[in-house]
């Protein structure tokens, strides 16, 4: 019989729920579900200061891996990390291909606009609003200077972050697509083909519609 980690428990008692993290039972009301990994959790752990991956959601759980701290609160599990991006050279492939991608749609975007990888604190510093938490895209209209990502380098679980200052941003209608680096390249192409399009309607001169960011949802 396949274990899906509920526990029929005894007559008139409550169902219970294995949680994956410290492997321990509870009922319906204190465990919560990421049904997309079949990953049950105690909610004690959303505070008591177990990890969790800013990518997948998932807790680390007993025995597993330390998590990547990449700052800002930010940690990936061993298999986000595999895969995230960290580097601006790693996303020239990624950009290309979604320029490729609008152009078979016939949507031209000005190359000139820059594409930048950034972290938490820039996004804070752009748009100081607890809302901007979960971001992972923005489109820039006003000439912004950025604070972008340079280099990363892995030392033990930390990654260190170097950064530039880049002030000569485009200065028409759309002055930069800004992307939160450590993400996974699938999640980023996502993120860069929604702000594409939002600096496309920009360029069209489409300012009227409700500017929003794109956000990872829980």
């Amino acid at each position: 019989m396949e274990n899906t980690g509920l526990f029929l428990g005894y007559r008139r008692r409550p169902n219970y729920f294995l949680c994956n993290v410290c492997n321990t039972y509870g009922t319906i009301n204190n465990v919560r579900m990421i049904p997309f990994w079949n990953f049950n959790y105690c909610k004690t752990h959303e505070s008591d200061g177990t990890p969790r991956c800013n990518t997948c959601d998932r807790f680390k759980t007993t025995g597993q891996n330390e998590y990547v701290n990449l700052g800002n609160n930010q940690q990936l599990c061993s298999e986000c990390f595999s895969t995230a991006i960290l580097h601006p050279s790693k996303c020239k492939r990624l950009i290309e291909n979604v320029r490729k991608f609008y152009k078979k749609l016939g949507l031209q975007v000005d190359k000139k606009i820059p594409i930048l990888l950034i972290d938490h604190d820039e996004i804070r510093r752009i748009h100081p609003n607890e809302q901007m938490l979960n971001v992972v895209g923005l489109t820039t209209h006003p000439p912004y200077t950025v604070m972008t990502i340079s280099k990363c380098s892995r030392k033990g679980d930390n990654v260190e972050v170097q950064k530039k200052e880049i002030k000569k941003l485009a200065s028409g209608k759309v002055s930069s697509i800004l992307l939160l680096f450590g993400r996974s390249e699938v999640m980023i192409g996502a993120t860069l083909a929604h702000e594409m399009m939002h600096a496309w309607l920009a360029l069209q001169g489409c300012n009227h519609l409700e500017k929003k960011s794109f956000r990872r949802h829980l």
